[in-house]
């Protein structure tokens, strides 16, 4: 990785519309806030938190019919596991092209 981007964190974050699908369709609410008010409130908290101590992150907005229709191909539940494991994806997707540049 290029020495500037060294510090560089992806930090998955979400949109309020796909938020609010995402707690329609999620089968559990595990990892999850009531509302994307809560949820924002935490996500901000823990990005000022990574840029304090001395990150640079970056938001990777996720796609929730995206990642619908990736669990519908696997076979997977919309759940709190398959979240975490598609937001990884995510992640590295965004680490491989940050590579690039």
């Amino acid at each position: 990785m290029a020495k500037e981007n060294e510090r560089t964190l992806a930090f998955t974050w979400y949109r309020e519309e796909d938020y609010e699908r995402l707690l329609d369709v999620s089968q559990e609410q595990e990892g999850l806030k009531d509302n994307y008010k809560e949820w924002l409130a935490d996500a901000r908290q823990a990005f000022l938190k990574y840029k304090r101590l001395g990150f640079e992150p970056t938001r990777v907005y996720l796609d929730v019919e995206e990642y619908v229709a990736w669990c519908d191909r696997r076979e997977r539940p919309v759940n709190h596991k398959s979240r975490e494991m598609f937001k990884e994806i995510k992640r590295q997707e965004f680490y491989r092209n940050l590579d690039k540049d």
